[in-house]
């Protein structure tokens, strides 16, 4: 965004408070995660429109007739009503699924996924959406079709699994269809997601030079489509604590903005917003409207606007205004582990990576060594309570692999999209000398996560690694700190 705006040069406009707005996204955050601890004290909280409109006269009254303290409270009690009664009404929708016999068309909402020998897809029909897996003959027509494509099948419907129903209600699912039939008709569907999946179609030739592997790797960095890799490259990045990479998220969004820069510096103040706004929505259909994606887009749209009016938005606003719009517009989100990481991720780095950066100065640690460490630690420490309590690993060697393989990604998020995008246009006899260089960088990045994989340590040794650095850093502020309060030496 800096790249992109110019953020210092936008006009000097209202400052908006740093904590309000961080105060209100942990209120909705809570009430829409609890929402079962306010439905007894609200009346008619299942009525999500008619909350969201009590609520919001109830803001303008506050925002009008009350004092500073009497308004945030009001506010804060009107997105408590609000959250919960989204959280409510989505669960209903969850749990409302049409059964029986199905036969006629279904728009495919999510990519197909290799399962076992066959195929796993969600499927949209008549407005509701469908877990399916299909095998042999119908998991090979389903494995050709893209998400917003539209095929003509044939099948029963029923309930969802209950050990399913936590994995895939985040996504709206309610249900699972017994696919008996798989038309090889099929429609394009619309022509937005026409055009992002031609982009992907491009890209998937692109990587066609390189061997499967690291094709689906450069896919993964540059797209999140992490569909194809092995479960051996799954387990290297997890346990290389660089799992993150492979999921697109601020960074990518970050980059593309980086390489629109050009074009945008040339637009006027208003249609740049719009151009930029335009750029992230087809950004977030073609990374497949992932959640970690949506909060980044989100943020930077905001951002843009707030360089159109002449605000200056603090990065933590940011942050809380993306969260408390996506939770507005989608109360499912804070089931959804890909969020709750991004959301953590960006919180460490917006709070905890300045103040590392600033310790490790006073250190001594130079400038070039100072960034990444701090980055990784921020980055880590913000989403280290959720990889905790969801995949009960938080590994040490993450800080080092993240050092040497995220400038090495971050080259591939950068440059693999536009190098990819030539193979619609170079014939394939150059196509493996343009890729070379994505092809080197892929392979540094796995044979990292490899390394770290092998040379990870687990269980106990693992959390004395954690306590260790932890002692060191600790000992090295407070030695810092006696320094400074001493003084320099007369």
């Amino acid at each position: 965004m800096h790249q992109s705006y110019e953020v210092g040069t936008a006009p000097t406009g209202h400052k908006l408070n740093k904590h309000v707005l961080v105060i209100f996204a942990g209120v909705i955050f809570v009430a829409t995660r609890w929402s079962w601890l306010f439905g007894g004290a609200i009346p008619f909280i299942d009525h999500r429109v008619l909350s969201l409109i009590v609520g919001c006269i109830t803001a303008i009254i506050a925002m009008c007739y009350c004092s500073n303290r009497i308004r945030i409270a009001v506010l804060a009690l009107s997105i408590v009503f609000v959250g919960a009664s989204g959280s409510k009404e989505a669960w209903r929708q969850v749990n409302i699924a049409t059964l029986g016999s199905y036969r006629g068309p279904a728009t495919v909402r999510a990519d197909p996924e290799p399962f076992f020998a066959g195929q796993r897809v969600v499927l949209e029909i008549e407005g509701k959406r469908y877990e399916a897996t299909a095998f042999g003959s119908l998991g090979r027509r389903l494995r050709q079709r893209l998400m917003g494509e539209i095929v003509l099948v044939e099948g029963t419907r029923s309930n969802l699994r209950p050990d399913r129903i936590k994995w895939v209600a985040p996504h709206h699912v309610v249900g699972t269809i017994s696919l008996t039939s798989v038309s090889e008709q099929w429609s394009f569907g619309s022509p937005l997601y026409r055009s992002a999946n031609r982009v992907r179609q491009v890209l998937a030739h692109s990587a066609e030079v390189m061997p499967d592997s690291e094709a689906s790797l450069y896919l993964g960095l540059v797209i999140g489509d992490d569909r194809n890799q092995p479960e051996a490259m799954r387990n290297a990045f997890r346990s290389a604590g660089l799992s993150h990479l492979v999921a697109v998220s601020g960074q990518n969004v970050a980059f593309m903005l980086i390489a629109l820069s050009p074009l945008l510096r040339r637009l006027r103040t208003w249609w740049r917003f719009v151009a930029t706004v335009v750029a992230l929505g087809w950004f977030v259909l073609l990374t497949r409207i992932e959640p970690s994606v949506l909060r980044a887009a989100v943020m930077a749209g905001l951002a843009a606007f707030g360089f159109a009016r002449g605000l200056k938005v603090s990065p933590q606003n940011l942050l809380a205004g993306s969260v408390i719009a996506l939770v507005f517009f989608d109360p499912m989100l804070v089931w959804s582990i890909g969020f709750l990481m991004s959301v953590g991720a960006t919180a460490g780095l917006i709070a905890l990576t300045p103040l590392l950066l600033s310790q490790f100065g006073q250190m001594g640690v130079p400038h070039w060594c100072a960034l990444p460490l701090s980055v990784t630690l921020g980055a880590q420490l913000g989403v280290m309570p959720i990889t905790l309590s969801v995949f009960h690993s938080a590994p040490i060697v993450g800080i080092a692999a993240n050092l040497f393989a995220v400038p090495v990604a971050g080259f591939v998020m950068l440059a693999g999209l536009p190098l990819g995008l030539l193979s619609a246009v170079l014939p394939d006899q150059m196509l493996s000398f343009v890729m070379w260089p994505i092809l080197v960088a892929v392979r540094w990045v796995w044979w990292v996560a490899v390394v770290a994989q092998q040379v990870s340590p687990h269980g106990i040794a693992n959390f004395v690694g954690w306590t260790t650095v932890t002692g060191i850093g600790v000992q090295r502020w407070r030695r810092v700190r006696r320094r400074a309060s001493v003084g320099p030496p007369t």
